[in-house]
């Protein structure tokens, strides 16, 4: 399938990703079972550490960047 320059794509880049946020909010809000609170423009979870680490996983040092 090729993509053509002079078209929109189907769904802007900025929506995708507060799509992907909220599937991912899901996910870490269904591991404890509890209700998190989210602030979407910092793109943090708030008052819950535990859902806090969730968001972030050690990387092998293999594939570190620094």
């Amino acid at each position: 399938m090729h993509c053509r320059l002079s078209q929109e794509p189907m769904c802007p880049v900025e929506i995708a990703v507060r799509c992907d946020a909220i599937c991912q909010l899901k996910n870490i809000a269904a591991q404890p079972g509890r209700v998190i609170q989210s602030d979407p423009q910092r793109e943090v979870i708030v008052v819950d550490a535990q859902a806090s680490k969730m968001l972030t996983r050690p990387c092998r040092n293999k594939w570190r960047m620094w």
